[in-house]
């Protein structure tokens, strides 16, 4: 079962998307997932639509509402992801508002190995929610970010050097400031993480080799500094 956990920084649990066999719960509300082999698993008043759907049967996994008993289907890929074919209310019987609400769960998320995927799966809750963002996620797009105003301030300082479109990495500052441990690799100097530009011990990103002398925008040729330390650098 995929529970609601509302003491957790992000309190939905969402695998990759449901199997015949899972249960999500969302605030007491309890939705089942069944496999489908024949019509006569789908409750009547659905068969036609389900065949008209999915002739062959072999992408349809049925949908349950524990608390109501209210049925439903949605068909799937090969892969058993959710497609979209059906709109939020096609496919299944009609459940009374003060009961439940069936709609489409949207939440944007980071697996284990930092790729980001997007779970949407129909499901009853008492309340309808809207897309909803994984602090994971929230933190992965923030690094984007990052990345890619660090690449586009390099390729910008190319262009005034007349190299355009220049290749560059996508490289979050913080990850060159976690790897030097916030020091600055040209004085030695403890980073003050929390200021910003323009004071003088703010964290900068410097080329060891600088861009003006063709240093790449790679990790490798990426270090922390001061950003006193990085300007002076440059007037050196």
């Amino acid at each position: 079962m995929f529970k609601t956990l509302l003491d957790a920084e992000f309190p939905f649990e969402h695998p990759r998307w449901p199997k015949p066999g899972d249960v999500i719960e969302r605030f007491g509300h309890h939705t089942e997932y069944f496999a489908v082999h024949s019509l006569e698993d789908i409750h009547r008043d659905l068969r036609d639509l389900a065949k008209q759907v999915d002739p062959e049967l072999t992408r349809l996994v049925g949908i349950r509402h524990r608390e109501s008993g209210v049925e439903g289907f949605m068909k799937t890929y090969a892969t058993g992801m959710p497609t979209r074919l059906l709109s939020p209310t096609a496919g299944f019987q009609m459940v009374p508002e003060e009961l439940a609400v069936f709609h489409q769960e949207q939440i944007l998320s980071v697996d284990r190995f930092g790729i980001p995927f997007f779970w949407f799966v129909p499901l009853f809750t008492p309340f309808p929610m809207g897309k909803m963002y994984s602090a994971d996620r929230l933190k992965f797009n923030e690094k984007s970010v990052r990345a890619h105003k660090a690449r586009s301030a390099y390729r910008a300082r190319l262009r005034t050097l007349g190299v355009l479109e220049a290749e560059a990495d996508y490289v979050d500052p913080f990850d060159v400031y976690e790897r030097d441990q916030w020091l600055c690799q040209i004085c030695g100097g403890e980073i003050d993480r929390n200021s910003k530009w323009p004071k003088p011990y703010a964290p900068s990103l410097d080329h060891v080799v600088p861009v003006s002398q063709g240093g790449t925008h790679e990790i490798f040729n990426l270090q922390a500094t001061h950003l006193a330390c990085n300007l002076s650098k440059g007037c050196s």
